[in-house]
C-alpha cells in the first residue's frame, strides 16, 4: 500500500452555493478559505500527509466579470492573512509575477511573496498554492521552454523527475486528489503530479466539506487498489 503523503484540493463550486442560498459571494470564498484551513488541521491529524496542495486562483479564473474576481480575492487574502499569522509553510507557484504588475493583485502577491520567501522544513506540512496557474500546455509547458534557453535540453530533462522546470516546480507527486462539487474533470490542475493520483469527485460543494468527509475521504483511498501501472 502507498503512503498517503500528498493530498490535492480542487474546492468548487462556490458560485453555485451563493446563487442558491442567496449568500454573498465574497463570503461564501471566505468560508472556503476557512474549511481549507480545518483540511489543513485535520491533515496536521493524520501525522501521515506531508503535503496538501490546493488550487487557489486558475489564468482562466481572470477572464471572470470582476466582482467574481473580487470575491476569489478576498478568500485568498483571508487564507494568507491566516498562514502569514501562524507561520504555516506556503508554497505558492503559477505566473506569480503577472500579479506584482497589476495593481488589483498587488496587494495579494505582497502577501504570496512574503510566504513564499519563508524557510521551510520537511518536519511540517506545506501547502501548495496554485495561484495564477494552469497545467495546460501553454502554460506548463511554456516554462519548460524557458528553462531549455536557460539551462539547455539535457540539464533540463535531468531534472524533470522532481518537477523542477515545470511551471508547478518543487510540487511533489500526489496520490490523492480530490475534487467537490459535481464535475468530474481536473481543469488542469497539476496534471503531471496527478499522473498516477487516485481522483476522488464529491458532489457536495466545497463549503460543505466536513471532517466527516475528509475521513471518509482518506478510508476511500485506503479501499483502492494502488498499482502504479503496473
Amino acid at each position: 500500500m502507498r503512503s498517503l503523503l500528498h493530498v490535492g484540493i480542487i474546492p468548487n463550486a462556490h458560485r453555485t452555493v451563493a446563487r442558491l442560498r442567496g449568500l454573498d459571494l465574497a463570503q461564501t470564498y471566505v468560508k472556503g478559505a476557512r474549511v481549507v484551513i480545518n483540511f489543513l488541521r485535520w491533515s496536521q491529524e493524520t501525522n501521515e500527509i506531508k503535503d496538501v496542495s490546493f488550487f487557489g486562483f486558475s489564468c482562466e479564473n481572470r477572464e471572470r466579470e470582476q466582482p467574481d474576481i473580487d470575491a476569489i480575492l478576498k478568500g485568498a487574502h483571508f487564507f494568507c492573512d491566516w498562514a502569514i499569522r501562524t507561520g504555516f509553510q506556503v508554497h505558492p507557484f503559477g505566473h506569480l509575477e503577472e500579479f506584482r504588475d497589476d495593481p488589483k493583485y498587488r496587494s495579494l502577491y505582497d502577501k504570496l511573496d512574503i510566504l513564499r520567501r519563508r524557510k521551510h522544513s520537511r518536519d511540517k506540512i506545506t501547502v501548495h498554492v496554485a495561484a495564477n496557474y494552469s497545467g495546460l500546455p501553454d502554460h506548463e509547458q511554456g516554462a519548460l521552454l524557458d528553462a531549455v534557453k536557460l539551462h539547455g535540453d539535457v540539464e533540463v530533462r535531468a531534472g524533470l523527475k522532481d518537477f523542477k522546470h515545470l511551471l508547478s516546480a518543487n510540487v511533489p507527486e500526489m496520490q490523492l486528489v480530490i475534487r467537490t462539487g459535481g464535475e468530474h474533470r481536473l481543469s488542469g490542475f497539476l496534471v503531471n503530479q496527478a499522473a498516477y493520483a487516485e481522483l476522488l469527485f464529491l458532489g457536495k460543494p466545497w463549503v460543505d466539506f466536513t471532517k466527516q468527509d475528509f475521513d471518509e475521504s482518506i478510508a476511500w483511498y485506503r479501499r483502492q487498489n494502488h498499482k502504479h501501472g503496473k
